[in-house]
């Protein structure tokens, strides 16, 4: 697996990890200062919103509830993820001394069709399920008829949530993926810590108070083995970036559900939610996806190791 082998065209050693992770988590938080100015500002000019609107904001992230425009609301989430990805390009490039492009393939290059594709074949695939389920139980669904506001997060979603999904994509089973398999000299593993950090960095997402921890890491797990088989299967990272960003486009444009980490004026909002049916579907999905990928990209299992690195 070439892929893996990216981190040893660069400094390897423990300091520079620990610094480019502890950036990487500056970034994060200084990508939040204008959301939390945003919030002090509408707080200050509006006396009636308080702790009890707060609470209720950290439970559901709401930016309504705070008195906001949820487009705002969610471009300021997502500008936490450029700070951070912002801090992962300069990690890579001035501490560990590497190109960033390294964190796509091992040829240095950005594969947009492999983006395009798997973007839009995961989106079809998510929908068609959606369809099925509102046809089946139509009345948990909300539907909002789209209106200017819905435009504009149209335009959000398509010029800067790529950059959220892109990030977590390059962090996890990109950068700690490559580093730990390369280390470790064992693809097994890095496979096994990407899945752990994947999940606990959603461990904070407020699904996680209102549907259960073991519910939602069961899907946040299933999820990164399906992303990290089709890195290991590709050996290449647009296949992955594009299903994850495919499925937030989907969470903000089409179907959302309160108490979800993304809350927008999506087109249905639905009333009622089963994490472990989620896990199983993007299980089954994947399992699809996968073969498909297989039959286009040509893949060969048989001649992937999971247990070395290729020299």
């Amino acid at each position: 697996m070439k892929f893996i082998n990216n981190a040893g065209k660069g400094g390897n050693h423990l300091f520079q990890y620990i610094f480019t992770i502890l950036l990487v988590i500056l970034g994060y938080f200084i990508g939040q200062i204008p959301m939390y100015i945003g919030i002090f500002l509408k707080m200050s000019s509006n006396i009636e919103i308080g702790t009890e609107e707060l609470n209720e904001f950290s439970n559901n992230p709401d930016f309504s509830i705070l008195g906001i425009d949820k487009n705002i609301g969610f471009l300021l989430v997502l500008m936490t993820f450029l700070g951070a990805l912002a801090s992962l390009f300069i990690g890579l490039r001035y501490i560990h001394k590497r190109s960033f492009l390294s964190l796509f393939s091992f040829d240095e290059k950005i594969d947009r069709g492999r983006l395009v594709w798997s973007t839009l074949i995961w989106f079809s695939m998510l929908l068609f399920v959606e369809m099925i389920l509102i046809f089946l139980s139509p009345d948990i669904y909300i539907f909002k008829a789209p209106d200017t506001s819905f435009l504009i997060l149209f335009a959000i979603v398509i010029l800067i949530l790529p950059f959220q999904t892109a990030f977590e994509e390059l962090f996890v089973r990109a950068y700690i993926f490559q580093s730990v398999s390369y280390n470790s000299k064992n693809i097994l593993v890095g496979y096994i810590i990407s899945i752990l950090v994947f999940a606990l960095l959603h461990g904070a997402n407020p699904e996680i108070a209102k549907y259960g921890i073991w519910e939602m890491m069961t899907y946040y797990v299933f999820a990164a083995i399906i992303l990290g088989l089709i890195v290991i299967f590709d050996d290449r990272i647009e296949l992955a970036i594009g299903v994850h960003t495919a499925t937030n486009m989907f969470g903000a444009l089409f179907v959302t559900y309160r108490g979800a980490a993304i809350q927008t004026d999506s087109l249905f909002l639905t009333t009622e939610i089963s994490p472990l049916f989620q896990a199983f579907e993007i299980l089954v999905l994947g399992i699809v996806f996968i073969s498909i990928a297989k039959w286009k990209y040509k893949w060969d299992f048989t001649k992937i190791k999971f247990k070395t690195v290729d020299e």
